[in-house]
């Protein structure tokens, strides 16, 4: 009875400590999948005599296995100045997009001569998988 007990009790520990080990590595060594996000930046300005200029960039981003990249042929890049104030783009609008990295930029002159750059910039840098939360959104 002794020996029946003890070899259960082997078959038992070695069961648990194969499964855990089993569990451990496909979890380890399974592929996350991949997801997309959206995502955009602006770079807007208005002054009180209507004024504005308004510059932006959005597109998706594919992350796999926690690598990241930006998908280049879903960027948008919006460059705008308020013409009709005397407000207008002095250089650019320059737009690239990479992989890597998704910007507007551009010059602008208002029209009391003041001048500044408008920059709207997206990055590709890795983000947590969404967790599942059994609700619907």
């Amino acid at each position: 009875m002794k020996k029946t007990i003890s070899a259960l009790l082997m078959v038992s520990i070695l069961g648990y400590v194969i499964g855990n080990l089993v569990v451990a590595t496909s979890s380890g060594s399974a592929p996350a999948g991949c997801w997309r996000m959206y995502k955009h930046d602006v770079d807007d300005k208005e002054w009180n005599n209507g004024e504005w200029y308004w510059a932006g960039v959005r597109g998706y981003v594919r992350i796999c296995d926690g690598k990241a990249t930006i998908e280049t042929n879903t960027v948008e890049h919006v460059a705008a100045v308020s013409i009709n104030k005397g407000t207008h783009i002095i250089m650019g609008p320059y737009t690239d997009q990479t992989p890597v990295i998704a910007y507007t930029r551009f010059e602008y002159q208002r029209v009391n001569g003041e001048t500044g750059w408008a920059n709207a910039v997206i990055y590709a840098t890795p983000a947590p998988t969404p967790v599942n939360t059994g609700e619907n959104p």
